[in-house]
């Protein structure tokens, strides 16, 4: 069986969420540009994204796949 788990997030929650990770935004840069880690260049365009469009919502989606249901 298939479950799919879908998130609203506000862009001042995205906001939020990078900040606790990262710190800051100079400091997110600062890490891409000496990885050029690809997750980090989406995190980096969202933040920029959601700090001129803070009223927007992002869909984050999980799919979890498993034979162990019990519904009772």
């Amino acid at each position: 069986m298939m479950i799919t788990l879908i998130k609203r997030l506000k862009g001042t929650d995205v906001i939020k969420d990078l900040t606790q990770k990262y710190g800051s935004k100079k400091e997110l840069e600062r890490l891409f540009n000496q990885t050029s880690n690809m997750e980090m260049l989406i995190d980096l365009e969202n933040w920029n994204f959601f700090l001129e469009n803070p009223n927007e919502t992002i869909e984050k989606g999980e799919a979890l796949v498993t034979n162990k249901i019990n519904l009772s």
